[in-house]
């Protein structure tokens, strides 16, 4: 049971990038949860066979850790978690798309 509890408790977690890299056409990142620093992971991007978005991933920022089998190590990272260091952009609404750079 207690391995179930430990898999179930890793398939989303929230941490912070500690390293980036782009290795072989991938974004790659560590993250930071709880003191552990996964190995790196791929960055999810939006993407399709006619457009490609590319928001680079920073240290320091927020992010969440998706590992659908519950590995610790395995999985891969949702980019940009508002919180009070990384706040929405100005105007910020329901109906208009805002890049601030």
């Amino acid at each position: 049971m207690r391995e179930f509890e430990r898999k179930l408790n890793n398939i989303v977690q929230v941490g912070t990038v500690t390293e980036v890299k782009s290795a072989g056409g991938l974004a790659l990142a560590r993250v930071n949860i709880l003191g552990r620093v996964t190995d790196f992971l791929p960055v999810f991007m939006w993407a399709n066979d006619f457009v490609k978005v590319w928001l680079p991933i920073r240290v320091g920022q927020q992010v969440a850790v998706l590992s659908p089998f519950g590995n610790g190590n395995g999985g891969f990272i949702l980019p940009s978690i508002y919180n009070k260091n990384c706040k929405e952009p100005g105007g910020a609404n329901d109906t208009d798309v805002i890049v601030e750079i």
